[in-house]
């Protein structure tokens, strides 16, 4: 053969190598797209996650993050942290055009619009004015890892390398923490009966701090009376619900150093539900 014509022969093959290692590259450097920014967080207020059954929406209110459409609760900033990190850290193997079928076949159907088994899970941010910063759809996993999902901008389905837990119930996201309040800064404790004949009251002097039974000098077990103030600043609940002014077997009703007046109700049937009510008589200073 031509030297010549081997010579151009291997020219074209290196020469087309080279053409389809860089498309290769550029098509894996398109998959591994990043389509969550610092901008978008940043101006994040609001963050709503969508699914065929139900709507949580977390609001930033007063510097703090609330379940809005859940009487207001504070929200467990630590779970809202681990979803914002989650997003930043997503990361896509590749992208395809869906056909007919394959929004259905990956649940990646709208919930909003579907109420069926096969829609997705929407996650979107949003800022003050009420503007959809970003937007994910999150549909079925895939059995060797990574999750399908459509993002807000392109029309077509991603499989992500990662896949992350989605709180889809209110009562996830509730800061489960009942008082936010430090057992120090409780000044009196009175328990009542159902009849509101008050059993016992806890008080701390105002000089001496130290803690006072039916203003008598504690003669009995300390441990035991500064576990009741410490008992109110770790108590924590499950669920969260609207208050149905049941029949109640104790009434608790503590005092702040602020002179906030707050009652716990404990109802008749504790025993079996666990249920309390928490009341805020008098707001403090």
């Amino acid at each position: 053969m031509n030297k010549k014509i081997i010579i151009l022969t291997l020219a074209i093959i290196v020469l087309g190598a080279g053409v389809y290692f860089q498309n290769n590259k550029n098509k894996r450097t398109e998959n591994k797209k990043e389509f969550l920014n610092e901008k978008f967080l940043r101006n994040t207020d609001k963050i709503e996650i969508i699914s065929n059954k139900d709507k949580v929406i977390l609001k930033l209110s007063d510097k703090k993050w609330r379940v809005e459409n859940k009487f207001q609760w504070n929200a467990d900033f630590s779970e809202i942290k681990k979803l914002v990190n989650e997003l930043k850290n997503i990361k896509t193997i590749h992208g395809f055009s869906p056909d007919k079928d394959s929004k259905k076949r990956l649940s990646l159907l709208n919930p909003i619009e579907n109420k069926n088994e096969n829609t997705g899970i929407i996650v979107n941010l949003k800022d003050k004015q009420d503007k959809t910063l970003f937007s994910l759809t999150a549909g079925k996993k895939r059995e060797k890892g990574g999750r399908y999902m459509i993002f807000s901008g392109s029309e077509k389905i991603f499989l992500t390398e990662n896949d992350f837990l989605i709180n889809t119930e209110k009562n996830q996201w509730l800061d489960k923490k009942l008082l936010n309040i430090k057992s120090e800064n409780i000044k009196k404790i009175s328990l009542y009966n159902n009849k509101n004949k008050k059993i016992y009251e806890l008080q701390r002097d105002s000089k001496s701090k130290e803690i006072l039974l039916n203003n008598e000098k504690n003669t009995g077990n300390k441990d035991s009376i500064k576990n009741v103030f410490s008992s109110l600043e770790d108590l924590k609940f499950e669920t969260l619900g609207k208050n149905q002014k049941k029949d109640f077997k104790f009434k608790l009703v503590f005092q702040t150093e602020k002179d906030s007046l707050l009652e716990i109700l404990i109802n008749e049937d504790y025993e079996k539900t666990g249920l309390i009510s928490l009341n805020l008589i008098k707001q403090g200073n």
